[in-house]
């Protein structure tokens, strides 16, 4: 990975990081997986706060990295978020970058890329409240490196929940992938992979 996309990534994640959890909520923290693709979660859940019942709007950057990463496995990964949200009871809808322009890249005077993470969000307040949505979900991924020895890939993923109501983010979670090219399985079980550690995430923190 670039250093230039890993400042993209940096900026970008600040860009819809939100103001600090309340008071009286407790961060906690913890990994979903000791062996294998990881995932390091943050929380600062309100008591009594569940996704069950609510309306979650996603916004999937991930198409931005499917040149590297494989468009079938980015679309499989926002396939695969949405129909687990709803399997748990969550209403949702998932916005992929490639269908939003103002998720796509822009460019400075210096020529430094950037992703208008802020800029896609405001976009869509007519949207997200004519959904009557209660929460936000943002999907970026965040590191993306391609390995020569061993053949794989190695990425890293983040998801940032938001409560739009009090607009402060109260879970976050990174996961950490490794494909190898090396008898590399089809992308919807990959999919499945992560997505499974996504919404176990939810459950340890007690949103589900």
């Amino acid at each position: 990975m670039s250093i230039r996309w890993f400042a993209i990534a940096l900026a970008c994640i600040a860009a819809f990081a939100t103001a600090a959890p309340a008071q009286e909520t407790r961060p906690t923290k913890g990994n979903t997986e000791t062996q294998g693709p990881s995932s390091d979660m943050t929380a600062y859940v309100p008591p009594g706060t569940k996704l069950p019942g609510s309306f979650v709007y996603v916004y999937s950057f991930l198409d931005l990295r499917g040149d590297v990463l494989g468009d079938d496995l980015m679309s499989d990964m926002q396939d695969t978020l949405g129909a687990s949200l709803r399997a748990a009871g969550i209403d949702n809808k998932v916005l992929p970058s490639k269908r939003n322009p103002e998720m796509g890249f822009t460019e400075d005077y210096e020529g430094n890329k950037n992703v208008g993470v802020a800029a896609a969000i405001k976009a869509n307040a007519a949207d997200e409240a004519a959904t009557k949505a209660r929460f936000r979900l943002i999907a970026f991924p965040a590191n993306v490196t391609e390995m020569e020895y061993p053949a794989m890939q190695v990425f890293d993923i983040e998801w940032k929940l938001v409560d739009i109501r009090t607009d402060r983010e109260i879970w976050s979670l990174t996961t950490h992938d490794k494909h190898s090219y090396v008898g590399l399985t089809g992308s919807k079980s990959r999919a499945k992979s992560t997505i499974k550690r996504v919404m176990a995430g939810l459950a340890s923190a007690g949103l589900l």
